[in-house]
């Protein structure tokens, strides 16, 4: 592969690691707002258990999408130099 082609490919590879972690960070970004508008909109007298659960798994989804998103960005990282 010559130094050409090898740079196509990492621009390739790099532009379809960022499509997937724009999409998780689309979803992270959704997540985050619900749980602080409801948070923002709702007094503690206000939240059912249930709401405080779903509430909870909310703020776990997004801290789980984070950690994805830094895995792909870590991923992208580490291939785009092991190619260079």
């Amino acid at each position: 592969m010559d130094n050409d082609e090898s740079n196509v490919h990492k621009i390739e590879t790099a532009c379809r690691i960022l499509v997937d972690a724009a999409l998780i960070i689309d979803e992270s970004c959704a997540l985050s707002f619900a749980l602080a508008a409801t948070l923002a909109s709702s007094s503690r007298a206000d939240l059912s258990p249930d709401e405080i659960d779903n509430l909870c798994q909310s703020a776990y989804e997004l801290f789980r999408r984070q950690n994805k998103i830094k895995e792909i960005f870590d991923g992208a990282v580490e291939e785009l130099h092991c190619k260079s």
